[in-house]
């Protein structure tokens, strides 16, 4: 059965998803706009904000889940034991490549070079790809069990 409390949790972890998301979709906009050469002025620099400021926060997000509330998640509901793992190794894949796009956008800022921000714009494709995806997996794999949470379990 659903409960309240687990209700609020399940709504909270999409909301936050819903602006990792956004940031996306942002810091994709902004890229496409400057390899077509289309961006203002300081567009590098508000690129490379966006870019750090949204590996970071995955990271920490990421970090938060496989520590807490994949084991929490695990011991609520043993059976779904192996969702969660696959989940968690997304985490792994998905980190790797928020390292590798952290370094690309601190080179937009060091070189006006076309090629550093073509290979950005294709990293944050690449991410796209694999962050929608493992989003709307999570969400689908862990909100009926997050649901039935009375209490925060960590």
């Amino acid at each position: 059965a659903i409960h309240p409390v687990g209700q609020d949790i399940a709504d909270h972890l999409r909301a936050i998803h819903q602006a990792q998301r956004r940031d996306l979709a942002a810091a994709r906009t902004l890229a496409t706009s400057l390899v077509a050469g289309r961006a203002p002025a300081g567009a590098a620099r508000s690129l490379r904000v966006q870019c750090v400021r949204l590996c970071q926060f995955l990271h920490a997000h990421h970090t938060a889940e496989d520590r807490l509330m994949f084991p929490a998640l695990t011991r609520s509901a043993p059976t779904q034991a192996a969702v969660f793992a696959r989940l968690q190794q997304d985490h792994v894949q998905l980190n790797a490549l928020l390292h590798t796009l952290q370094a690309a956008a601190d080179r937009v800022m060091t070189t006006d070079a076309a090629g550093s921000r073509e290979n950005l714009e294709r990293l944050l494709g690449r991410l796209e790809t694999l962050l929608l995806r493992h989003l709307s997996e999570e969400e689908d794999g862990v909100v009926p069990t997050l649901q039935t949470w009375s209490r925060m379990p960590f």
